[in-house]
């Protein structure tokens, strides 16, 4: 039996999906606004051939598995808030994001979120909001993922324009058809920093750190796991152009192996991100990002490297 891992980086954009929806959960609820990107970019990813013995042990081959390919994307996003009554307010946040690649279709990738929640003041202590979040995830051209979870976080705005978020995010993921031993029960924890000028010369910053249970509710505990996550990203502006650089680290432990003769399976991930934006006008920005991910596994089956370099135009309102 031989086979090759490829195509899209399932985990990496699981990851990438997480941070953007606690990105825009964990902003101020005064931050309403609607956000638009159009953009095109070039992808790859590497990874190595292996075969599978009749004795259950995975062996390396000679050369990689390389996947590359150009692609266009479209994302939309917004917030809104409305007052209720007293200090309870509705606040309502969405994104759709959409990318295909024509000549290599395991790139294709389609992710749309909708939360809505219920958030109110404790005064000088910040604000606490309860909601739900609805997530549908498309991998390949083929479902691949619905998400369905309760929310509830804190989130304090220090005088210096900064602020901090506390998350917890208990949900279901399901999946069909062939997928459907993936289905789990997930548990996250967020805690967010983000702070205005914290050195000089840097302009922003931003510290994420993640607690991940998900437990495979089909009975394979080798498909269930916790994992950890750190984000850190700083900001500066610099000749009329706003810089940022982002590294993550993340570290994932499965509970149990799949073949008596394989190791425990355990992942260990670095995302490093650059970026360049320069405004072109009030509203409008044309933006130049780079990803380069690096995943380390004691399954070979499970390592790979991912690269992306693209360029969008972003429209605010």
């Amino acid at each position: 039996m031989r086979f090759a891992v490829a195509g899209t980086p399932i985990r990496w954009l699981t990851v990438c999906g997480l941070l953007l929806s606690a990105s825009s959960q964990a902003a101020p609820p005064s931050a309403a606004n609607l956000l638009a990107e159009v953009g095109w970019g070039y992808e790859s990813q590497t990874s190595p051939l292996v075969q599978l013995s009749p004795q259950g042990t995975l062996i390396f081959l000679e050369g990689r598995r390389r996947l590359a390919g150009s692609h266009w994307r479209a994302n939309i996003s917004g917030m809104r808030d409305w007052e209720l009554f007293g200090e309870v307010r509705l606040a309502l946040a969405g994104d759709l994001h959409v990318k295909r690649s024509p000549r290599t279709p395991d790139f294709d990738f389609l992710n749309a979120s909708f939360s809505p929640a219920l958030r109110t003041s404790m005064d000088e202590w910040g604000n606490i909001g309860v909601g739900s979040h609805w997530q549908h995830i498309d991998v390949a051209g083929a479902h691949f993922r619905n998400v369905q979870s309760l929310q509830i976080d804190w989130t304090y705005a220090d005088r210096e324009g900064g602020h901090w978020v506390i998350m917890a995010d208990v949900g279901k993921n399901r999946h069909r058809g062939e997928l459907t031993d993936l289905d789990s029960t997930s548990a996250t924890l967020l805690l967010q920093r983000h702070a205005q000028t914290p050195l000089p010369g840097i302009d922003a910053a931003d510290l994420e750190l993640y607690l991940v249970r998900e437990h495979n509710d089909r009975g394979f505990p080798e498909l269930s796991s916790r994992s950890h996550l750190l984000h850190v990203s700083l900001e500066r502006e610099w000749l009329g152009v706003t810089w940022s650089a982002g590294l993550a680290w993340q570290q994932a432990r499965f509970d149990q192996t799949v073949l008596p003769t394989m190791p425990v399976r355990r992942d260990e991930a670095w995302t490093i991100e650059l970026a360049a934006a320069l405004a072109l006008a009030p509203g409008r920005t044309l933006r130049v990002d780079y990803v380069d991910v690096r995943n380390e596994s004691n399954v070979a089956l499970y390592q790979n490297r991912y690269r992306q370099l693209s360029v969008a135009l972003q429209l605010t309102w």
